[in-house]
C-alpha cells in the first residue's frame, strides 16, 4: 500500500506542475518583465532654418503628443545625428520646443539641421535634414555676407526682384565693362563691380569640395551635382544665360592696347577665374557694395 501511495503522490505532484506551467504559473513567468510598447510619434513637420544677423532660427510645428524635442546641427555634408559628436561644429540642443535660436561660432560653412521628437528620454522620430547658411542675412533685394561684410544684389543686372515670389524674374543681361559702368551711374550709384577676389567668395559648392564657399581665385568646385555654383535659396531665378561667368573689375592685361578683365565661373563647376575677352565683349554682371 505504501508503494501505491507513493506512486499516487508522485503522479499528483507532476500533474500540478504541468497545470501551473500551462496556466502561466511558476517562478520564471512571475518575474518576467512585461513588454512595454514604444510610443508612436510623428516626425516633426514644417521644419525651417533661417539665418539672420549671425543667428540660426529653427522652427517647426509643435505636436501636443510630443513631450519635447532635440535639435542637432553640424557643418558636414554627410551628417548622422545619432553620432553627432564626431562631426565638425556639431551640437545637440536638448529638450527644446519651437522656436530655437542658435548662434554658431563659425559662420563660414553651411550647416545641416535635424529635429527629433521625444517621449520622456527616448528619441522617437526625426525630421529630414535641412540646410542653412548663417553667413548670409536676407535683406530683401540684397544679401549681406557676414564673412566678408559685402552686400550683394540678390539679382543679376537685367533681372527684377519679386518680393511676392521671393525670386529674381527675367534673364540676366550681358554687358561690356563700359555698359556696366553706365548702368551703375544711372540706376545703382551706391553699387560697383566686385573684384575677382570678392566675386570668388560668392561661389557655392554643394559637394563641400574643396569647401562650401570658395575663398581663393585658384579654387574650383569638385564632384558637384548643381546646375549653378551659387547659393540658390537666396540667389534664385535664372543665374545665367549662355555664358556662366560674372564680370569682375580686376584687370588681367592691358599690354596689347585693349583692357582685358577677369571673370569667375558660376556654372556647375564654379570658381577658378578665367580670362574675359577684351572690351567690348559682354558678360553677366552681379553688383556689390560694402
Amino acid at each position: 500500500m505504501a508503494c501505491q501511495k507513493s506512486v499516487f503522490n508522485l503522479c499528483f505532484t507532476s500533474f500540478l506542475i504541468l497545470l501551473l506551467t500551462g496556466c502561466g504559473g511558476g517562478e520564471g513567468s512571475e518575474n518576467a518583465s512585461p513588454q512595454v510598447p514604444q510610443p508612436i510619434l510623428n516626425a516633426p513637420q514644417n521644419v525651417e532654418a533661417v539665418a539672420q544677423d549671425a543667428e540660426i532660427s529653427i522652427t517647426w510645428s509643435n505636436d501636443d503628443s510630443v513631450e519635447s524635442y532635440d535639435v542637432y546641427l553640424a557643418s558636414e555634408l554627410e551628417f548622422d545625428f545619432e553620432n553627432y559628436s564626431v562631426y565638425e561644429n556639431s551640437i545637440r540642443l536638448l529638450d527644446v520646443t519651437s522656436p530655437v535660436i542658435y548662434k554658431p561660432d563659425d559662420l563660414s560653412p553651411l550647416y545641416r539641421v535635424v529635429v527629433v521628437a521625444k517621449q520622456g528620454s527616448l528619441e522617437i522620430a526625426n525630421s529630414d535634414l535641412i540646410t542653412v547658411a548663417p553667413r548670409y542675412t536676407d535683406q530683401g533685394d540684397t544679401v549681406l555676407d557676414l564673412q566678408t561684410n559685402l552686400i550683394w544684389m540678390k539679382c543679376a543686372v537685367g533681372q527684377e526682384f519679386s518680393q511676392a515670389q521671393n525670386t529674381c524674374l527675367g534673364d540676366p543681361a550681358r554687358l561690356s565693362h563700359t555698359e556696366t559702368q553706365t548702368y551703375i551711374d544711372a540706376y545703382a550709384p551706391e553699387f560697383r563691380l566686385p573684384t575677382e577676389s570678392e566675386l570668388i567668395t560668392l561661389v557655392y559648392c554643394d559637394s563641400a569640395k574643396p569647401r562650401y564657399f570658395l575663398t581663393d581665385t585658384e579654387e574650383q568646385c569638385e564632384d558637384t551635382s548643381q546646375d549653378a555654383s551659387i547659393y540658390s535659396p537666396l540667389f534664385s531665378g535664372n543665374i545665367f544665360v549662355d555664358i556662366s561667368g560674372y564680370r569682375s573689375s580686376t584687370i588681367y592685361d592691358t599690354s596689347h592696347g585693349a583692357v582685358v578683365y577677369t571673370r569667375v565661373s558660376f556654372g556647375r563647376i564654379g570658381g577658378k577665374s578665367n580670362i574675359q575677352a577684351s572690351e567690348p565683349a559682354s558678360t553677366h554682371v552681379r553688383l556689390v557694395k560694402k
